[in-house]
């Protein structure tokens, strides 16, 4: 869909700041997935295609900011039910991380994507921790080939835990990668999909997930 003209809405939510930030009914011409004009009443142009949003307001799409998609196979397992947050990491995630796979983890993120489209959510950040030492896939790329398929934009948050992330008081009995296999991934994924421009629909962050407890080992 290059091009979409939205006729008849009842109001539009701008996302600006302020008084700007609500606007009456207005049409909204889209092209190449960007807002070029927004106006009273615009005409259907040659080839354009028409979606009547009649008693509907319009909204940018929200951004969710942390998610685990992953977990979206982890739900309801009756070992983490009123558990705390270290409590439920020890007893569901991470006795199970070695036995997701890339089909666990397409299904998951399928999920997860498509609940989050359904509540108006276009963008997500997603912390993918799930790596350790002997893993036989790629699974950050099976993260991208899902939103790619749903049109949806992620922003790859890596995880990633090494020897100086360890503490007594958090679940951590899966080995841990070393400090160059994190670096060296971060290195190939932002090659491989990373996106610099403001219109980016791919973008690749480090985001390590335990604090550095033992950090002057690191100088």
């Amino acid at each position: 869909m290059s091009r979409l003209l939205i006729k008849n809405a009842a109001a539009i939510m701008t996302g600006r700041p302020g008084a700007l930030g609500r606007r009456g009914g207005a049409d909204i011409r889209i092209e190449a997935g960007a807002v070029r004009e927004v106006a009273s009443v615009l005409t259907p142009l040659p080839g354009e295609e028409v979606l009547d949003a009649s008693g509907c307001v319009v909204y940018p799409g929200w951004v969710n900011t942390h998610h685990h998609l992953f977990q979206s196979v982890l739900k309801a397992v009756p070992e983490g039910i009123n558990e705390p947050l270290f409590g439920w990491l020890g007893a569901v995630p991470y006795p199970r991380l070695t036995r997701i796979k890339d089909t666990h983890l397409e299904t998951a993120a399928t999920v997860g994507l498509v609940e989050l489209l359904l509540s108006g959510t276009t963008t997500c950040a997603d912390h993918h921790y799930l790596y350790y030492p002997g893993l036989d896939s790629e699974m950050a790329d099976v993260l991208f080939e899902v939103a790619d398929r749903l049109g949806m934009r992620l922003v790859l948050c890596r995880g990633g835990a090494t020897e100086f992330g360890r503490h007594p008081g958090y679940p951590n009995d899966m080995a841990q990668e070393s400090l160059d296999d994190i670096v060296g991934d971060v290195q190939r994924l932002a090659e491989r999909y990373h996106q610099a421009s403001p219109s980016a629909m791919r973008q690749v962050v480090m985001a390590r997930q335990r604090p550095l407890f033992r950090s002057a080992r690191l100088f």
